[in-house]
């Protein structure tokens, strides 16, 4: 299964270091994926150390339109995807975690 993890960001230059060290860890065991980092008009650094942490990343630039706009966004940018992996500024994943939640969606 391909599985695209989007990123919700907003003034999340501090958080990003920990959330995209926890996403390599999480993703362990998922063969197929794509980072979308989906910012919603931050005024910090949030979209430049988005870059700096995963340059392979999907960055998408949107007004601060509310969840619904940015989880769209993250889906959009990969309509292959078979799962999308919605992850706050705060969200740390546990190592594995994703392959898990694949193997129950195939169930």
């Amino acid at each position: 299964m391909r599985l695209t993890v989007g990123a919700l960001t907003n003034n999340s230059e501090r958080l990003l270091p920990d959330l995209m060290a926890s996403v390599r860890e999480g993703l362990a065991g998922v063969e197929s994926w794509r980072l979308v980092v989906v910012d919603s008009g931050s005024q910090d650094r949030t979209v430049a150390v988005a870059r700096e942490l995963a340059a392979e990343a999907t960055i998408v630039e949107l007004p601060n339109l509310g969840f619904a706009a940015l989880a769209n966004a993250a889906a959009a940018a990969d309509p292959l995807a078979d799962a999308v992996l919605l992850l706050s500024q705060t969200a740390r994943l546990q190592p594995g975690c994703a392959a898990q939640l694949l193997a129950a969606v195939q169930r």
